[in-house]
């Protein structure tokens, strides 16, 4: 959790939110003024029902009922109607912390994200934005109001009744505040725990339901409700005791009101009170109560929203300075690169010294070798080597060490998004959002026509498979694309990443689903159609080969160059032929090395 304080909090929303909304800033004013001028009337009713126990008492007091009438139902207006105005402007913020929350996961690197569970992030945005919203609508609506009714209130006393009850007053209120503060502390604590039993818990019911298939296949559904049901049994307890301290609250907040009422009784007795000053003690401490309640259950709430966003806040540092790059023109050129395990820290990413934090903590080291605009690159190795995280490493995803330069630019210098721009890419598992096929296809260019992107589609020899949709092209594929096939999902990718007609294309085995005759239309494409654009593509095929002009076999320990039989002979040292693992020789490691051995197990896991 990123450490920040609620002063700054406070100061976030008033400079990201309370300034910069429109809604909020034309709203805020009048809500203000209407406050203060309900609460004066609503501390303006009790005097007006002491004058009427006057004319029970005999005293002729015109027009008695008339006030209370237009001041009591003026003072209810006005109290509602601040909430009425107001209200839009904490849901509007409420939409923006929303955005401003996903924008802020947005700007994380990919491994920072990637840490992060995805039922810890949709709880954490939803967290945060309402953190936002509640603050807005304590403070303005809520917490303002009742400290200036607390105000007028014990004015009022003083005037009416003397010293000494406005003493007795002014000690219950401070009582009944500490008593409220300490514990909210508590609670807030216990409010703490809770959260993280929903993160634990929220990331649990996203790995069940993301492994659906596989549960109902291995019958592993009671395993994983008990493993559920254990997540969700610590929340449970953290429940219990948080409701608990709010019942014990409530006690502590009505003995203290209790003693209140039995001093001024016991003042009154000795003092002689009057009975019109005790109708007035008794109409102005039912608001106090009243606004007491509110203040013990807004203090919690303002609290417990300034932890909700404590707890979500993310701490993101200014980005340095980076430098758009407009095209590609002659070549990417890689000098000693190297790239960490992504469980590993992380190298120093300074652009000017290059040093591991860790040493032999990598996926390969020493790669040095140019790709000059135009060529077709095939990249093989062994499984686990990190080809997927290679590419990765092109769209920065993954932090490197060493020097990548595009043309003349380091690529850690290069604008994320002019970086991007200049590449397609398709990675291994097709990736889809929730949409009809076309909107798929044209995610990577929003500004192709259909006629464009059925171009494409036929060129590709994809266009029939799309047509037989029951949709055709605006076949709503839905959020988990349970309507399409692994094929259908690749072709998908394969077009969206054409149509975006980029100067760099990285595919990572982009056509292990395909059926031949499409696989074959795309790389005849990809080798004929698409002499100006450069390609670096994952396969395991060697069958394709042919259609590159060259091809790299990646080792931990560096890059090999090889011709099509040499690839062949390579890669099938990585097959296990006699019952042992040829894969330390093709590595570079020695076989005898135990440490060596696990390192590439270790690595399967990562490519």
């Amino acid at each position: 959790m990123a450490s920040i304080t609620a002063y700054r909090i406070l100061k976030i929303i008033v400079t990201k939110y309370i300034k910069e909304i429109p809604l909020i800033k034309l709203t805020i004013m009048p809500t203000l003024l209407l406050m203060l001028v309900a609460r004066v009337m609503e501390v303006k009713v009790s005097e007006i029902v002491q004058n009427a126990s006057l004319a029970f008492s005999g005293y002729k007091e015109s027009g008695i009922f008339k006030k209370y009438m237009i001041v009591g139902i003026l003072s209810s207006l006005l109290i509602e109607l601040q909430g009425f105005i107001f209200k839009s402007s904490v849901q509007r913020a409420y939409r923006t912390a929303l955005k401003n929350s996903l924008r802020g996961y947005f700007l994380l690197s990919w491994s920072e994200f990637k840490m992060k569970g995805l039922g810890e992030i949709t709880a954490s945005i939803e967290r945060r934005s309402s953190a936002v919203a509640e603050i807005l609508d304590v403070l303005i609506i809520n917490l303002l109001p009742v400290f200036l009714v607390l105000f007028l209130s014990i004015l009022k006393i003083y005037a009416i009744m003397g010293f000494v009850s406005s003493l007795v007053i002014l000690i219950s209120l401070i009582t009944y505040t500490t008593v409220t503060i300490q514990m909210a502390v508590w609670r807030n604590d216990i409010r703490k725990k809770l959260n993280l039993s929903i993160n634990e818990s929220n990331d649990k019911l996203i790995d069940i339901l993301s492994n659906y298939d596989s549960i109902l296949a291995f019958n592993n559904q009671n395993l994983e409700l008990y493993k559920y049901d254990n997540k969700l049994a610590v929340g449970e307890r953290h429940y219990v005791k948080l409701w608990r301290t709010f019942y014990l609250l409530n006690f502590l907040q009505r003995f203290v009101l209790c003693v209140q009422t039995g001093m001024i009784i016991y003042v009154g007795m000795y003092n002689k009170i009057t009975s019109d000053q005790f109708v007035l003690y008794l109409s102005i401490s039912k608001i106090l109560a009243s606004n007491l309640d509110k203040l013990g259950y807004m203090y919690s709430r303002f609290t417990a929203a300034v932890l909700n966003a404590k707890m979500s806040f993310l701490d993101i540092l200014p980005p340095k300075k980076l430098y758009p790059i407009r095209y590609f023109d002659k070549k990417i050129s890689f000098r000693n690169v190297a790239m960490l395990l992504p469980s590993e820290n992380k190298p120093n990413m300074s652009c000017d010294i290059f040093t591991y934090t860790v040493t032999e903590s990598f996926l390969f080291k020493n790669l040095s070798f140019e790709i000059q605009k135009g060529e077709k690159i095939a990249f093989i190795g062994p499984n686990g080597i990190g080809k997927s995280n290679f590419l990765k490493m092109l769209l920065k995803f993954n932090d490197y060490t060493g020097s990548i330069r595009i043309d003349d630019d380091e690529l850690c210098t290069i604008d994320n998004s002019s970086l991007r721009d200049l590449i397609s890419y398709v990675p291994q598992d097709s990736y889809l959002v929730s949409g009809t096929v076309k909107e798929n296809i044209k995610y990577g260019n929003l500004m192709a026509t259909d006629e464009e992107m059925i171009e494409m589609c036929r060129s590709l020899n994809f266009h029939d498979s799309f047509v037989k949709l029951s949709s055709g092209y605006e076949t709503y594929i839905g959020k988990n694309n349970s309507v399409l096939s692994g094929g259908e999902k690749q072709k998908i990718a394969i077009a969206r990443a054409m149509l975006k007609n980029a100067e760099i294309y990285l595919f990572d085995e982009p056509t292990a689903n395909l059926d031949k005759k499409s696989e074959e239309a795309f790389f005849e494409k990809l080798a004929k159609d698409q002499n100006n654009k450069t390609s670096i593509v994952v396969i395991h095929n060697l069958e394709l080969l042919d259609y590159f002009d060259r091809v790299i076999f990646l080792q931990k320990d560096g890059i090999q160059e090889v011709k099509r039989e040499e690839a062949f002979k390579l890669m099938k040292f990585t097959k296990n032929t006699n019952g042992t693992n040829k894969l330390s020789e093709v590595c570079c490691l020695p076989e005898n090395d135990e440490n060596a051995v696990n390192n590439i197990q270790t690595l399967k896991k990562y490519d």
